[in-house]
């Protein structure tokens, strides 16, 4: 499935904010962005011992700037891995925006190219569940898990992501988002709490949309929140099988879309738990609260 050239992301961020070099790999005829930071051991002789990797997996509408400053706390002690899903971030277009599905397949053969199987998966929105898709294919490299305002199951029951996905994957929004990049400035401005924004980091989400033909997948998830209902039953009737190994939540507790219903979803599936609620923060909580996260974090791993 080769990219469109035409619709390829130009920019870069500037090295204050996103301070690591840029890596790519093909993965199911897909040309992926990438950071692989911090502490690697290559080979068959890595040993348990020497730590998991920290897989960290964006939502939408965002990529691996989400986890920055995350990266840069944790880089010292793990390695840490952040992808930018096909069409978004720096990562090539494909023709069509892709299914959470596909999504899942192409993250799924990405573990594969790298090797990753010792792993630690560190989801926000959409992340979570094409995340935890990816790794049910390989559950027994998944060493915990780190959630932050996500979910794993439909969400025909929620009456805020139901009006949230009608409303964002319109046609109206559409033509707005691809007008004046609607979709996203509205968005950023409801998921980060963090007062005053910073006009750099504004920019950091913006710049690789500048292109209306880059903010169709933008559509295509909020659309998928509910058409992908099938994906999420069979995804939710799996997660058994990741049931016993640790989880961390990470929960903004000012988030308009995801709250606390789905936080306690996720503590009912996984009982070996630990919730860390940040009053503060939004639905971007690698934003809002990156220190406190990459505290969390890091102390949950150590143990894991």
């Amino acid at each position: 499935m080769p990219s469109d050239p035409a619709a390829e992301p130009r920019y870069r961020p500037p090295p204050a904010l996103y301070p690591f070099p840029s890596r790519w790999c093909d993965v199911a005829g897909h040309r992926l962005h990438y950071l692989d930071e911090g502490p690697i051991e290559a080979g068959p002789t890595k040993s348990a011992a020497d730590g998991p990797a920290l897989l960290f997996l964006h939502g939408n509408p965002s990529w691996s700037f989400l986890y920055r400053d995350l990266i840069r706390q944790l880089r010292g002690r793990w390695r840490c891995v952040a992808p930018d899903l096909p069409g978004l971030g720096l990562s090539a277009t494909p023709p069509r925006a892709l299914r959470p599905a596909e999504h899942a397949a192409v993250v799924a053969e990405f573990l594969d190219a790298l090797g990753l199987d010792d792993l630690v998966l560190v989801g926000h929105d959409w992340g979570g569940p094409i995340g935890l898709a990816a790794a049910l294919r390989r559950p027994a490299a998944v060493r915990g898990m780190v959630l932050a305002n996500s979910f794993a199951w439909p969400l025909q029951g929620s009456w805020r992501m139901q009006v949230f996905s009608r409303l964002a994957g319109s046609w109206a929004a559409a033509l707005a988002s691809r007008c004046c990049n609607a979709f996203l400035a509205v968005g950023l401005r409801l998921a980060i709490r963090r007062r005053p924004i910073e006009p750099a980091v504004l920019d950091g989400y913006f710049g690789p949309f500048r292109a209306r033909a880059r903010r169709r997948v933008m559509q295509r998830l909020a659309r998928e929140l509910l058409a992908s209902r099938e994906f999420l039953a069979a995804l939710e009737r799996d997660l058994g099988t990741l049931a016993q190994q640790p989880a961390l939540l990470c929960w903004g507790g000012r988030d308009p879309f995801i709250g606390a219903a789905e936080r306690r979803h996720f503590e009912r599936l996984f009982p070996h738990h630990d919730t860390l609620v940040l009053p503060a923060a939004g639905h971007f909580v690698p934003e809002d609260a990156p220190q406190a996260m990459a505290g969390a974090i890091a102390s949950a791993v150590a143990l894991w």
